[in-house]
C-alpha cells in the first residue's frame, strides 16, 4: 500500500479501518515469521551441537555450578510458558545447593528439553514430576 493510498483514505473511518486491519495482518505476519526464524535458529544450533557431540567435538565450559538452582529455573520457566500444566518439583528439604563441576548452560538446554518433551508427550491432565535425588 502506498503513502497516497494511505492518505487517501484518512478522512474514511472505513478506509482507516482498512489500513488498521491491513497493518495488524502484517504485524501478526512479521511475529509469526521472527517465530519461526528464532525456531530455526534453536534447531539448527542443536543439530550442529549433535553433529560436534557424535564427532567427539562437543566443547564445554566445565565451572561449579548449582544444579538444584538451575532445576528450580527451568521449572520456573516452564511453569511460566505452560501455565496450564502443572510441573511438581521434587526436591530434598535440606537441599539449598548442590554444587556439580558442569556446563550450566548445555545443563539448561538438557533440562527444557526434557521438560518440553514431558510435557508435549503426556497427557494434558497428567502431572509432570521433576525430581533432584
Amino acid at each position: 500500500m502506498s503513502v497516497a493510498t494511505v492518505e487517501g483514505h484518512g478522512e474514511d473511518k472505513e478506509g482507516s479501518d482498512a489500513v488498521a486491519a491491513q497493518w495488524e495482518a502484517a504485524h501478526a505476519g512479521l511475529v509469526a515469521a521472527e517465530a519461526s526464524a528464532s525456531l530455526l535458529t534453536r534447531l539448527t544450533t542443536q543439530l550442529f551441537d549433535v553433529a560436534r557431540a557424535r564427532a567427539g567435538a562437543l566443547e564445554l565450559d566445565l565451572a561449579p555450578c548449582d544444579l538444584a538452582q538451575i532445576v528450580r529455573e527451568q521449572v520456573t520457566a516452564q511453569r511460566l510458558t505452560t501455565p496450564e500444566r502443572i510441573i511438581q518439583l521434587e526436591l530434598p528439604a535440606d537441599w539449598l545447593a548442590v554444587m556439580v563441576q558442569a556446563d550450566a548452560d548445555r545443563l539448561r538446554q538438557v533440562l527444557a528439553n526434557y521438560l518440553t518433551n514431558a510435557l508435549k508427550y503426556s497427557a494434558e491432565d497428567q502431572l509432570v514430576t521433576v525430581t533432584l535425588e
